[in-house]
């Protein structure tokens, strides 16, 4: 895991200051922006991320279209979709866009750990 470059993207501040602290410890690079867009410019200006997590709700783009175009851009690219919606209204989100994991929030820190123990960086 410490091998991990991770992409936060999520208009939430508490919640990317939240996990701020959780990353720098437990993850080699950590990146966190606040909508869609800045993090499709980060992916293609550096195309070396091993995870992006997202929130569902984003301004102008959706999460789980945001992980497919992530995805499409970096195939091997591990992806995490983060939201309080109920898993089962957005299954078919989580299905059409190959999202790798869902984590509910507010994030359980276990649960997250989990997710980012269980992807082998390149």
């Amino acid at each position: 895991m410490k091998n991990l470059r991770v992409l936060l993207v999520d208009d939430d501040r508490v919640t990317g200051l939240t996990l701020q602290h959780y990353f720098n410890e437990n993850v080699a690079h950590f990146q966190s922006v606040g909508n869609a867009e800045r993090a499709v410019e980060i992916m293609e200006d550096n195309p070396s991320w091993d995870v992006v997590i997202s929130d569902y709700v984003l301004p102008e783009m959706d999460g789980g279209t945001l992980l497919k175009k992530a995805k499409e851009m970096q195939p091997k690219l591990k992806t995490i979709l983060i939201t309080s919606y109920d898993p089962q209204d957005i299954d078919a989100v989580l299905q059409e866009n190959d999202i790798d994991h869902f984590i509910p929030k507010p994030v359980p820190i276990d649960s997250l750990h989990y997710a980012l123990a269980s992807i082998d960086p390149r």
